[in-house]
């Protein structure tokens, strides 16, 4: 889909979700809203995939259009749309669920969960217009969602990851008034956040398909997501905000609790490229600069381009279960901070944060 956004700077550029951001072009979400689905609900699987595919052509070519703010809201939504679709795709995945790469297989409209943790309801820790995040994106409107697809060691939020303390389940209805009543009071965009938003799919689309409001959707993410989840989330996202951690399987592994750490996150920063916004987060860890850093960065320069946005951060600290693994069991040392930076520009990165 690179040659969609032609008029822009490139497929990883942040014009269009700029735009957006500005009321300056339709968001994807209201495209993919006004894109009509041809599917009946007691299709099988196999059936709604094909559906999906047929549609997700309709929604290339009215991108492709390059409809205005205006144009784009006088297109008329039909009776059953592209994002009706895709959240219906998104709860069968549920009944086996494969949202993310552990592909737990848990029947979670049943109350089951897998590793997440997370039931078949939007499981919501707090909403609010957040100033933390980068340049770009404030105020975001952040929805902080409980559990998560990582088992990190170090977690700074492991009591939402893993779903302690006080949350409400939270309806699609509540969340679409949540967020036009913060994009009225000066929100950039509606920022899908966690712990992980991925096992939250099903809702986060639900609640899409019944927005109205000309906002921004930014998926803030681990990025060990499913293909079929990306599938999904391509053509509704303006902007992801990716992590990559690490720089290989083994430490993902160690720290993570994950399998194919890199082929899999690698894939889908790939395709979340394609057709949004990007922009990559990479947490500096003490011990891992040559490891982890170092690949990383590497990476996103020869398969993303050098002028990919790049957030990398020194802000690591140990927390949860860190003191009990030696080499991250404290900060980084001012050394680490330097030869994080000398990484950069050997791997020739100038889309910096």
């Amino acid at each position: 889909m690179d040659e969609l956004w032609s008029d822009f700077e490139g497929p990883r550029s942040l014009s269009r979700y700029l735009s957006v951001a500005d009321d300056g072009a339709p968001a994807a979400s209201l495209l993919a809203r006004r894109v009509e689905a041809d599917f009946d609900p007691s299709d099988d699987l196999k059936g709604l995939w094909s559906s999906h595919a047929e549609a997700a052509v309709r929604l290339e070519r009215l991108i492709r259009e390059g409809p205005s703010l205006e144009e784009g809201a006088s297109l008329r939504p039909p009776e059953i749309s592209l994002l009706d679709l895709k959240a219906e795709i998104a709860r069968r995945l549920e009944e086996s669920c494969v949202l993310c790469h552990h592909a737990c297989g848990v029947d979670r409209t049943e109350e089951g969960t897998g590793i997440c943790g997370v039931p078949d309801e939007a499981i919501v820790y707090s909403e609010t217009l957040h100033l933390g995040e980068e340049p770009e994106l404030v105020p975001s409107h952040a929805v902080f969602f409980g559990g998560c697809t990582l088992s990190c060691v170090f977690c700074q939020n492991w009591a939402t990851a893993r779903l302690r303390g006080h949350y409400t389940r939270t309806s699609p209805e509540d969340l679409v008034e949540a967020i036009r009543l913060k994009r009225l009071n000066g929100s950039r965009n509606v920022n899908w956040v966690g712990g992980d938003p991925s096992p939250h799919l099903p809702s986060v689309l639900e609640v899409l398909s019944a927005l109205e409001v000309n906002v921004p959707s930014v998926w803030n993410s681990n990025m060990y997501a499913s293909r079929p989840s990306m599938e999904l989330l391509s053509g509704t996202q303006d902007l992801f905000l990716a992590d990559l951690k690490y720089g290989n399987d083994e430490c993902g592994s160690e720290l993570s609790g994950v399998v194919e750490y890199t082929s899999t996150v690698h894939r889908n920063l790939l395709l979340a490229s394609e057709g949004a916004g990007l922009i990559v987060r990479h947490l500096v860890m003490p011990g891992h600069l040559e490891c982890c850093t170092a690949p990383a960065l590497n990476w996103v320069s020869e398969n993303l381009g050098p002028d990919t946005r790049v957030n990398v951060m020194f802000q690591y600290r140990p927390e949860h279960r860190a003191h009990d693994h030696q080499g991250i069991n404290r900060r980084l040392t001012a050394g680490e901070r330097s030869r994080a930076l000398e990484l950069v520009e050997d791997a020739g990165l100038t889309g910096l944060v």
